[in-house]
């Protein structure tokens, strides 16, 4: 797979001239790309394997801008082998009558991917997930939903937080060839802990 992604944020940064702080507009600009490669393997016991081995490339600029000087840009980006993903899949129910199917999955998110220039190509810790999967076929709308849970192992005394989320929406086969599909997704994530004590805000 191939996939690409561009995100762009306004804020207002404070930069240093001559020894004196001034406010000033900042953008910053981020274009990523991942390639990924998956091998899937089917098991016994309607279950799957699956890993994934991403690589990443990344531009990051920052461009500000104060009242009376020109704009200056700073850029920097990195590529690179990101975490590499282990997954194991089993079906749990198939769907007959009111009961939907139900699949189950363990992930495990490795800390492969590596810092280059600054730039995380990784979460930087070892992660761990679990998620149902719910789906229900109504001709010609598929309706899917799922929960999940991840953990993040403590890294260098830095706790990122444990995870919630869940997703509900449905697919639509407009044609035999095209799909349409809408999901509505949320998370809620513990705050971050740093030797032991919660970052307030994180």
């Amino acid at each position: 797979s191939f996939s690409y992604s561009r995100q762009e944020e306004d804020a207002p940064v404070f930069v240093s001239e001559d020894g004196e702080q001034s406010l000033a507009a900042g953008e910053a600009r981020s274009d990523s790309l991942e390639a990924s490669l998956a091998l899937r393997v089917g098991l016994p016991l309607d279950s799957q394997f699956q890993v994934d081995v991403p690589y990443l490339y990344e531009d990051d600029s920052t461009v500000t801008q104060t009242a009376l000087a020109a704009p200056r840009k700073e850029s920097r980006s990195s590529s690179g082998f990101g975490d590499v993903g282990v997954i194991l899949s089993k079906a749990l129910l198939r769907e007959r009558g009111w009961r939907p199917n139900l699949f189950g999955s363990v992930q495990w998110d490795t800390d492969t991917g590596e810092t280059e220039d600054g730039i995380p190509l990784g979460s930087g810790f070892h992660e761990l997930s679990g998620t149902l999967t719910a789906s229900k076929r109504q001709d010609p709308l598929v309706f899917v939903g799922d929960v999940a849970y991840s953990t993040s192992f403590e890294e260098d005394g830095v706790d990122p937080g444990d995870q919630i989320s869940f997703s509900i929406g449905t697919l639509l086969a407009a044609s035999p060839e095209t799909s349409l599909r809408f999901f509505l997704s949320q998370s809620f994530v513990d705050e971050v802990e740093v030797g032991g004590r919660e970052i307030p805000g994180s």
